[in-house]
């Protein structure tokens, strides 16, 4: 009995992790040029444990997507893939749920999510020579859309430090609520 106390106690002196809400700018480097920001595309991320939701604008799409299905990876996956990211997401879709049009090229794309970047991540040096060429903020992640593992978009992902967990969802990350009318 007293075990089972000890460790309830223990249990509840582990805070959990935040909820954290990132917005991305979307980077492009091509043959090794310098990288650009490019306002074409962006991405609003929301992580809460277990819990990830997306609403991504890409050029490429008749609307925002989204990606209904992200799974955590082990973070020590036998490749690099599962090293670096945190979450693979799947399941393509519009945000709003209704039909959407893509390239032909993009169908079929999934999103794969870094984990939080510390100095010691294999690509700090090379995120942080972009941020300082680009002349923004070292990313805190980076969201990445890949299509026949191939990346087609990436992104550096900023943590909104103005973002207050309240156990809620963000209302961007929330439908509008169409009326019904009552005209018959």
């Amino acid at each position: 009995m007293s075990f089972k106390i000890i460790l309830l106690c223990l249990l509840i002196a582990v805070p959990a992790e935040a909820a954290e809400l990132f917005s991305c700018e979307h980077v492009v480097s091509e043959d090794n040029a310098n990288p650009i920001l490019k306002k074409d595309a962006h991405v609003d991320l929301f992580i809460d444990g277990a819990t990830v939701l997306s609403r991504v604008t890409v050029p490429v799409s008749s609307k925002d997507i989204t990606f209904k299905e992200c799974s955590a990876l082990s973070p020590t996956g036998a490749d690099d893939f599962s090293r670096w990211f945190e979450y693979v997401c799947k399941k393509m879709n519009s945000f709003d749920e209704l039909p959407f049009s893509v390239d032909a090229s993009f169908s079929g794309s999934y999103a794969a999510i870094s984990r939080n970047l510390t100095p010691k991540d294999s690509m700090w040096d090379v995120l942080l020579k972009s941020s300082k060429t680009l002349g923004i903020k070292m990313p805190d992640r980076t969201f990445v859309i890949y299509n026949d593992r191939h990346p087609v978009f990436e992104f550096f992902c900023r943590r909104d430090d103005t973002f207050q967990d309240n156990g809620k969802t963000p209302d961007m990350f929330k439908l509008p609520t169409i009326k019904k009318s009552s005209n018959p």
